[in-house]
């Protein structure tokens, strides 16, 4: 009999389904397939502290893009930077500044 993997208690997140969304490739538009979840992964933050995070990895089904993308989830339960920024223009009434045009003609 196989034994379940339990999430660590400092998890925040339940299961790692609850982390899946609906991407859309930045280079031709197609919704894109949920390929694997790394955990216990690290990064650096704008301070520069270590955080270990959940990385979600994504792939576009098309066969001549094949763009791999991938998402980070802070696995200390703390709100990340760019989370915290798109509240404070929110509530400024700032929009989020993005880049204008296709991906392949951003220079």
């Amino acid at each position: 009999m196989s034994r379940r993997k339990r999430a660590s208690a400092s998890t925040p997140v339940k299961s790692q389904a609850h982390l899946r969304r609906t991407v859309f490739c930045p280079a031709c538009g197609t919704m894109t397939k949920y390929v694997t979840t790394k955990a216990h992964q690290h990064v650096r933050d704008k301070r520069g502290v270590l955080v270990e995070v959940t990385r979600v990895f994504y792939c576009c089904p098309n066969g001549n893009c094949r763009t791999p993308l991938w998402f980070n989830y802070r696995e200390d339960g703390q709100i990340g930077d760019l989370a915290v920024e798109l509240a404070i223009d929110k509530i400024i009434g700032r929009r989020p500044q993005g880049l204008g045009g296709k991906f392949g003609e951003l220079v």
